[in-house]
């Protein structure tokens, strides 16, 4: 049985985006990276881009994706999957979950018979993942001139 909704999830840095794209180009499946989709979307529903960074810089990732889903929720990206067939590659923190309901809902999504869902990570060990991936994020971090706490919230999601 061939599937056409496959789900790529996986910690920031894992190759989430890059095992999509691959895949997409190999077995002939249109890839919707759901970061580009949910970006869309949330300027669409009035995201304010210089509000959501400051919330990254002053406060961590945690915050910025508490500010991004007021304008892009667990809800929506439910309707987006299911308008969107093909691969999706989620962002790190599309999986992350707040609340209990967001867990739930979550759970349900990625849960779904129709979905075909691939978890990437480097090891099963925590610490050989840390050892991998802590480099990749202190790398993107560094790029975009992040200060050492918004580094460190990056590495506490993962």
């Amino acid at each position: 049985m061939r599937t056409e909704r496959l789900i790529i999830i996986g910690a920031l840095g894992v190759g989430k985006s890059t095992v999509a794209s691959s895949l997409s180009a190999q077995i002939g499946i249109k890839n919707y990276p759901i970061d580009k989709l949910k970006w869309y979307y949330a300027l669409k529903n009035g995201l304010d881009i210089s509000r959501l960074n400051s919330k990254l810089r002053e406060k961590g990732v945690l915050d910025y994706v508490r500010y991004f889903r007021q304008y892009f929720s667990c809800m929506a990206l439910e309707k987006v999957l299911e308008e969107f067939k093909g691969i999706t590659d989620f962002g790190a923190t599309d999986t992350y979950a707040f609340s209990g309901k967001e867990k739930v809902l979550l759970e349900k999504i990625l849960t779904k018979k129709d979905y075909l869902v691939i978890n990437l990570v480097p090891s099963s060990d925590y610490q050989k993942n840390r050892m991998v991936l802590d480099p990749i994020i202190k790398k993107r971090c560094e790029v975009n001139n992040f200060s050492s706490h918004v580094m460190e919230s990056f590495f506490k999601l993962n």
